[in-house]
């Protein structure tokens, strides 16, 4: 419910139907894709990130519905140059190593060589098996009628 309520706030800022919350990635998706960020988290609240994470206790949570619904807790537009400081900072933090990223898991067939795929034809060695498969048959239609039936 605070997930939804936190998206519905951000499509209305941005009025953008397709904005995505993100909170792992807050400082990339969310302000410096839509120029926004949120204002009025509580404090004594449960700590920001994504709600299905978010702590089980039914205080905090309720601490941060009823900001979402009285408006205190809201997103706010940020000009041009407000984002580009953000932005500029968040990416400071990680140069210096005070943000830490998480990386994402490689895949588990990297560096490995992909079979090719061949096209809807094949290969020209697969034109003569193509050529001689016959054709299904065609579908056979009915033979009795169904108002025809005789009722017993």
């Amino acid at each position: 419910m605070i997930g939804k309520r936190l998206t519905e706030s951000l499509v209305q800022v941005t009025e953008d139907q397709f904005a995505a919350m993100s909170f792992a990635n807050f400082h990339m998706k969310v302000v410096a894709r839509y120029s926004v960020d949120i204002n009025g988290w509580p404090e004594n609240g449960p700590k920001f990130g994504n709600p299905s994470y978010m702590t089980s206790s039914l205080e905090k949570l309720s601490i941060l519905y009823n900001a979402l619904e009285s408006g205190a807790c809201h997103f706010v537009k940020l000009s041009e140059r407000e984002k580009d400081r953000r932005v500029e900072s968040y990416l400071q933090m990680i140069e210096s190593g005070e943000l830490v990223l998480c990386k994402r898991k490689t895949r588990s067939d990297a560096g490995k060589a992909k079979e090719k795929r061949l096209d809807r034809e094949g290969t020209p060695e697969m034109q003569d098996e193509i050529a001689e498969v016959p054709e299904p048959s065609r579908k056979r239609s009915r033979t009795e009628d169904k108002g025809t039936r005789k009722m017993i």
